[in-house]
């Protein structure tokens, strides 16, 4: 699977390692719109760990992923899950705290 993450990804502190694990097992993935209206571009939920939860939002183009956002879980996106799975995942109580730009997420790179 080709990767490129991109500078924003790395604004809220998400980790390459974890936006690549969300990429490859998500709990949840599901189609977002952006600006683009012909952009096939999805939000994936993934849990790093024990405890945190990441959600990372890519764009698929050219036979691989494009990574432009990374962060912990939101409260929106936690909520949008709820909605979305009508309930049968509740992640609205694991809403992560932020954390501070990382470099390692923000390069960018292929897989």
């Amino acid at each position: 699977m080709g990767v490129t993450i991109y500078p924003s990804a790395g604004k809220h502190g998400a980790e390459r390692e974890e936006v690549l694990a969300a990429l490859r097992h998500p709990v949840v993935r599901y189609s977002i719109v952006t600006a683009f209206e012909d952009a096939d571009t999805y939000m994936f939920i993934a849990r790093i760990g024990h405890d945190e939860w990441v959600e990372v939002a890519a764009e698929y183009r050219m036979g691989a992923w494009h990574v432009f956002h990374a962060m912990m879980l939101t409260h929106r996106v936690a909520r949008e899950v709820f909605a979305m799975t009508e309930g049968a995942l509740d992640l609205r109580l694991k809403v992560g705290r932020q954390r501070g730009p990382r470099s390692s997420a923000g390069r960018e790179g292929g897989e």
